[in-house]
């Protein structure tokens, strides 16, 4: 059985404050908590009659208990959060449900609903969450979608039925996986420098906010790999289908692939489709939210790893295309990939 301190411990709450302490013993047989609140009793009533003798404690506890008799946990004297008790439950609790909540949120929040209504200031607010060593993040949808319903039940056809639904009993060195990325390399502009005093450093940055390339990308499991750069930004429906009539050119006649990738907009258009299924073959769309079933995911990141480590040597835009080339080049391991993602 859990009791309530284990419970507070679990979950990061401080100790509990002003609590009644519960006392098993006398602290002459070792062991307890402190006096019980019937010893005390005892003590405080012989000290009114006149009993100083037969006290059993010291005239400073004779003091304190004759203003608070029942004794409260102890803190240890460490600092606490001006929100207790009560308001810590209701800030704790409306914090993990909207993680995304302001500070002043959570201040009227807590005033609304708090029994005895107090406003808190936003370092109130901020000091709590620190002690409960809650950190800010970027929000994200990806995992309240995955969950969906729809989208769960979508996965489990995707790995459970046949084409073009899933990939059902499918030879996955016949699966050939697409996607896109953009590609941003504004960390080559180092935004510090050294220089004598009062005197401001001035350099051109390589790139600007608007540099950027759109990559297309396809693998499969045989180690068969295609790189389309455009400096185009996004990708349009007739981007993809002058990339997907130059991956069609490359394929070896005879074998049927299918296609697989996400729920992009430009993926679907009529072209597209005509194009591959003129060709023989077949399109299966990956499971929206769940970037972990598609192994184009994996092989970007290799990408952006090798060209972080030749981000510095990057000086022009024709420098980052013939550096994303040959990193691409070199990639390899991915059956393994495929694999991994389960095919």
């Amino acid at each position: 059985m859990v009791t309530e301190k284990v419970w507070r411990k679990r979950i990061g709450f401080q100790r509990a404050i002003r609590n009644q302490r519960i006392v098993t013993s006398h602290p002459s047989l070792g062991g307890s908590r402190g006096y019980s609140c019937e010893f005390r009793h005892q003590a405080v009533s012989r000290w009114r009659q006149g009993e100083r003798r037969r006290l059993g404690a010291s005239d400073s506890s004779i003091y304190r208990w004759r203003n608070r008799i029942v004794p409260f946990n102890m803190n240890g004297n460490k600092k606490t959060s001006k929100i207790r008790g009560h308001d810590h439950f209701l800030h704790y609790f409306y914090r993990l449900i909207f993680p995304n909540a302001t500070a002043d949120e959570v201040r009227r929040w807590i005033f609304e609903n708090s029994r005895y209504p107090k406003i808190y200031s936003r370092p109130d607010i901020t000091k709590a969450e620190i002690d409960w060593h809650f950190s800010r993040k970027r929000c994200s949808t990806l995992a309240n979608q995955a969950i969906a319903p729809a989208n769960v039940a979508r996965r489990n056809m995707f790995w459970s039925m046949p084409p073009p639904i899933g990939i059902l009993n499918i030879n996955r060195y016949t699966l050939l996986d697409l996607d896109e990325c953009g590609l941003h390399l504004t960390s080559a502009n180092r935004s510090e420098g050294k220089a004598k005093v009062n005197v401001r450093v001035a350099c051109i940055g390589n790139y600007g906010h608007s540099d950027k390339l759109t990559i297309i990308a396809a693998v499969d499991a045989s180690g068969f790999k295609d790189l389309y750069i455009s400096d185009q930004p996004g990708t349009t429906s007739a981007l993809f289908t002058e990339y997907i009539r130059r991956l069609l050119r490359r394929l070896a006649p005879g074998v049927r692939r299918i296609f697989l990738w996400d729920n992009l907009r430009a993926h679907y258009c009529p072209e597209v489709a005509n194009l591959i299924y003129a060709a023989g073959h077949a399109i299966v769309p990956r499971t929206p939210y769940y970037p972990c079933d598609g192994p184009i995911e994996y092989v970007f990141n290799q990408l952006e790893c090798g060209l972080r480590a030749h981000v510095f040597s990057i000086r022009c835009m024709g420098d980052l295309r013939r550096k994303t080339y040959q990193v691409f080049a070199g990639l390899s391991g991915f059956d393994a990939t495929f694999r991994h993602c389960g095919y």
